[in-house]
Parts: structure tokens; sequence; C-alpha cells
């Protein structure tokens, strides 16, 4: 499921994303290299489940560069609405993706739990989006 979730980050936008399993210092990041950029992280999950399927959530974090050009930063929400919209890509592809043996990769995707939280830091020129959502697998 993961191995998916990834691949369908990087196809996001052309591969315009940097795509990073794990967390990102985005402090450091260099956006003037890579304008894009999601981290994929598991926050909780279950193995082994005897009956049943296992459950995880899944958080995204996904930011880019905010606008330079002028001297009162401000969020640009044009650019938030287009990070949401890749969230959905995202999650809709997840939704819809199967395996090599053509078998779903999720069993179910709880879109009532799809949680989305803006971040902005002016003073590292960074804003973004942090999509939580909950699967069983």
């Amino acid at each position: 499921m993961l191995t998916k979730l990834l691949e369908l980050c990087r196809k996001v936008r052309n591969n315009a994303y940097y795509v990073k399993r794990g967390a990102i210092n985005w402090s450091s990041f260099p956006f003037d290299v890579r304008p894009l950029a999601v981290s994929v992280q598991v926050d909780d999950f279950s193995i082994l489940k005897i009956s049943g399927m296992n459950e995880g959530k899944l958080t995204l974090e996904m930011a880019s560069r905010m606008a330079e050009e002028t001297t009162d930063p401000q969020m640009d929400d044009a650019e938030i609405d287009r990070l949401i919209s890749d969230a959905e890509t995202i999650i809709t592809g997840l939704m819809k993706a199967v395996d090599t043996a053509g078998d779903s990769v999720l069993y179910r995707l709880d879109r009532e739990s799809v949680n989305v939280v803006e971040f902005h830091d002016t003073s590292r020129m960074v804003q973004g989006i942090v999509v939580s959502f909950f699967v069983v697998y």
C-alpha cells in the first residue's frame, strides 16, 4: 500500500513533487531546486490481526515555497488550493489502486476521517498542508 501511495505522489503534476517516506525538515529543504515536496508518514498502524484487516492512519505533508516578491509575505490561497487538489488526486488514486494481482490495495479509506490543516512559516518562506486519513488494508 505504501509503495503505491509513494508512486501516486510522484505522478502528481508530472513528477513535480519531491517525495520522501518519512519526515522532511522544511526549514532546510531546497525549494529552489524542487518547488514542491510531499512527506508520507504512517502515524499509527496495526499488524498481525487475527481477525479482520490491518488499519492505519496516514499523513501527507505537502509544502511549497512562498512567493518572495513581497515585503509582507502572505499565504498564497491559489497554491494552497492546488496542494489540496493534488491531495485529492493522490487519495482518489489510492482508493482505486490495485496490486499486481489485480486486487485492491485498500479495503477501505474512511472519507469522513480525512482532515486537512494549513501551515506556513514566513521566516522560512514555506507554506503547505497536512492531510491525515484512516485506511483499512
